[in-house]
């Protein structure tokens, strides 16, 4: 593989769809395809034709859409809506690394390593990538709105830096400030501090 497909890593990312549509192509094509993501760096995930072109049309991709009424090959949307697992196998320490969680979960990939008699470890790898710095979120009037940034946990397992897609701290947050609301409803008690 030349160098610059793997940008300089030594390794490749190689896509394994699951979607009618994409196996179909891949079917046709009787070669290999090589293609970025449906989005924009830092953008959230398409899961229909109409999110890619609602985030690339000025870019004039071509889109094939399966829940068109022409559709050669008829399907659904995204099964998940979610992005995919991204992992590495890790030959020198007999690893399977989980760069992104995805629609494959640690447990199903513990699962089928252990029905295949592999004994392999499997660790995820902690996003620890700064993408952009982010504004903190204007104060609100409902003291039991939490920003959602208070809440989250602080990781306690060794951090390694971006080698795949979405390991950005900020890569499927949300543009606009978010918040965790407690005590909703006329007899909810006060929301506690955290």
């Amino acid at each position: 593989i030349p160098a610059p497909v793997t940008a300089n890593t030594g390794f490749v990312g190689i896509r394994v769809p699951k979607h009618r549509l994409a196996k179909a192509l891949l079917e046709r094509a009787q070669v290999p395809v090589a293609a970025p993501s449906a989005n924009r760096f830092g953008h959230v995930s398409p899961t229909r034709a109409e999110h890619v072109l609602a985030d690339l049309a000025e870019k004039h991709v071509m889109v094939l859409d399966g829940e068109s009424a022409e559709s050669v090959v008829p399907s659904d949307p995204c099964e998940f809506g979610i992005e995919s697992t991204v992992v590495k196998l890790e030959r020198d320490t007999k690893e399977l690394l989980i760069f992104r969680q995805g629609a494959v979960t640690q447990s199903e990939l513990e699962d089928a390593f252990r029905r295949e008699g592999i004994t392999w470890g499997i660790r995820p790898v902690l996003r620890t990538v700064k993408m952009h710095s982010t504004a903190e979120p204007e104060p609100s009037e409902d003291a039991t709105a939490v920003p959602a940034h208070e809440t989250a946990e602080t990781p306690t397992e060794p951090q390694e830096g971006q080698v795949a897609p979405g390991q950005a701290v900020t890569h499927y947050a949300p543009d606009i400030p978010c918040f965790i609301l407690r005590g909703i409803g006329d007899n909810a008690a006060p929301a506690e501090a955290t």
